[in-house]
């Protein structure tokens, strides 16, 4: 992520922390609708990308390990690929669960995310055809450290701050806290309104943009999954929202988070730091990060 998109990102999300702090209560109340299909839609499905994510990520460790050492080879296949099937089947159960689509339903959804996973270990194996190995192993800690960060960073905040979500006040408006005041220890699940763990997981949409690096076909089109990943987090914030699980504070801060994750981590880790020539991949990496 450049500094520029970085920028750009932090500032809106600066934007709508400043009007959620003043305006958080007024907005819920009058975009709150748990019945709307477009907040449940995406109160299933918010957090697929992050998982998949991370599933793609140890997808990239496997292909790229050492062949030589058979044992070894043959441990890393089992580890990483229970991980990677794991998380890419997990947030489509999760959603079928979510969105009560019943037995049919969910066997359905089984079935696609299995799909899912073939595609993306092809497109894994495929990727690491024509890519450095170096380059794979930093994008996919990349995505692996993101995730489990930002999962850490978010449980501990909600932990702090016990901010109670907007569906558990609607008998009483006077349980509402704002941001800034910490609350302590949540009694239950209620009271993790802050930060959203699902604007921070939709959030991680944004290192699709790592594709441009990696697939030649992609090279001139970061713009484009840049945009396409901005407007799933600004429907999965406005969902959470429309959802009462969250303020606007709360989805503005999370996306925050993760958007600062990914940036710090980009840099550390995806930028080329010797004075030799640069790799037409890390090339690429480099301009669309």
């Amino acid at each position: 992520m450049s500094k520029k998109v970085y920028g750009c990102v932090m500032g809106v999300l600066a934007v709508f922390l400043l009007c959620g702090t003043f305006f958080d209560l007024q907005i819920s109340q009058v975009v709150y609708n748990p019945d709307n299909l477009f907040g449940k839609f995406f109160y299933g499905f918010g957090q697929v990308p992050a998982m998949l994510t991370v599933s793609f990520g140890f997808m990239l460790l496997s292909a790229v390990r050492d062949k030589g050492k058979k044992l070894l080879s043959v441990v890393i296949i089992l580890v990483l690929g229970v991980a990677s099937l794991y998380y890419a089947v997990l947030p489509f159960l999760i959603a079928g669960y979510f969105l009560e689509w019943g037995t049919v339903g969910r066997a359905a959804m089984m079935i696609f995310a299995i799909l899912v996973f073939a595609g993306m270990e092809l497109g894994a194996k495929k990727i690491a055809e024509v890519n450095e190995r170096g380059i794979l192993i930093r994008t996919s800690l990349t995505l692996i450290l993101m995730f489990f960060g930002v999962g850490r960073i978010c449980g501990i905040l909600k932990n702090i701050w016990g901010r109670p979500r907007f569906y558990s006040m609607l008998d009483d408006f006077s349980r509402f806290s704002p941001w800034y005041r910490i609350a302590g220890t949540p009694l239950d699940d209620t009271f993790k309104s802050f930060p959203s763990g699902h604007a921070a997981d939709a959030c991680m949409i944004l290192s699709i943009v790592l594709l441009a690096g990696l697939v030649p076909k992609l090279h001139k089109k970061a713009k484009f999954l840049y945009a396409a990943a901005l407007v799933w987090i600004v429907c999965v914030m406005l969902a959470r929202i429309i959802a009462g699980a969250h303020f606007l504070s709360d989805v503005s801060v999370g996306a925050a988070l993760t958007c600062t994750v990914f940036f710090v981590l980009t840099k550390l880790l995806l930028r080329d730091t010797s004075r030799k020539p640069l790799s037409d991949e890390a090339v690429c990496i480099q301009k669309s990060v």
